[in-house]
């Protein structure tokens, strides 16, 4: 699996009944899915219900590809890819899924260009209607604009470079986009 980073979603804002746990699994190239508990004595506890891919139904992960990050916005996620290559030779992708209301479980929607390489960390603006993504190994973060309504990713709006290309798979450029 390689669990790498998680993200926390609530039906009711502000409470933690029915919470479900998202963790972005770096070697499984999956999201899992976690029915969160929380007793009144006791220990917090989490009850795996779903893993699904960060690739559309029917595609595989590229050979030595690797999901990096996880975010909830609203009633979706979003998990990326690094080194897939899916928009092109260094443009990786971002998996975006539906979260059901009443189970937390999640439905595949769509894979968007990150306008990176490696992908490593990302951020969704306040407003939710632009997305960062830092570009581990192109070394650049590029900002797409986003329909907070339909959650579908645009064109890119803005690139900068930060630092010098990294190697592919050597961990060594930008690492994170706050």
């Amino acid at each position: 699996m390689g669990p790498r980073r998680v993200a926390f979603w609530a039906p009711k804002a502000g409470s933690t009944e029915d919470t479900t746990m998202y963790s972005v699994n770096e070697l499984g190239n999956s999201v899992g899915v976690y029915q969160m508990a929380y007793p009144a004595s006791g220990c917090m506890s989490a009850k795996k219900v779903q893993a699904i891919s960060t690739y559309a139904p029917g595609k595989s992960a590229a050979a030595n590809g690797k999901a990096a990050e996880v975010r909830v916005a609203g009633n979706f996620v979003y998990a990326v890819n690094r080194n897939d290559k899916t928009f092109g030779a260094q443009q990786d992708s971002v998996a975006v899924y539906s979260i059901d209301p009443s189970t937390g479980n999640l439905k595949w929607v769509e894979a968007f260009n990150t306008y990176t390489y490696y992908p490593r960390t990302f951020q969704i603006n306040k407003a939710g209607d632009m997305v960062a993504f830092g570009g581990q190994t192109s070394g650049n973060v590029a900002i797409a604009s986003r329909d907070a309504t339909t959650v579908k990713l645009g064109p890119l709006v803005a690139q900068l470079s930060v630092g010098g290309a990294g190697g592919a798979g050597q961990e060594d450029d930008l690492s994170a986009v706050v």
